[in-house]
């Protein structure tokens, strides 16, 4: 089970704060979708080959139908994302402007200090 705390819509798509008290079956979106761990119960994520898991330092990107799942890693509690879900329509228009298709090359985001600091100010709003 999932709950949203915090929701945001713009023309980019979709920031969602989200508390997930449960494993995600693998599914996959329209949407390309970035998600960063802010905290509570450990998480990874299957996407692909590749597993990731959700730490301070690593965040998890998706193509759009891309299949991608989570599990929480102890359930001794839930886990609190921050979400991005990038619509279609705004990449398609960048891909027009720039005359280059759009896709996360890898699923693994690296964090870095000011990033991982940009993220916990959100969580604090």
């Amino acid at each position: 089970m999932a709950e949203a705390y915090a929701f945001y819509e713009a023309a980019f798509g979709h920031a969602i704060v989200l508390e997930s008290r449960a494993d995600l079956v693998p599914h996959s979106h329209s949407e390309s979708q970035i998600a960063f761990w802010l905290g509570g119960t450990r998480a990874q994520a299957q996407v692909g080959d590749e597993l990731v898991q959700y730490d301070q330092d690593t965040g998890l990107a998706t193509n759009a139908y891309q299949s991608h799942d989570m599990t929480l890693q102890d359930g001794k509690g839930p886990a609190v994302f921050l979400v991005f879900m990038i619509s279609r329509q705004w990449l398609n228009e960048r891909r027009k402007s720039t005359g280059q298709r759009f896709v996360f090359p890898s699923p693994r985001i690296p964090i870095d200090l000011a990033l991982r600091q940009a993220c916990w100010r959100v969580l604090d709003l």
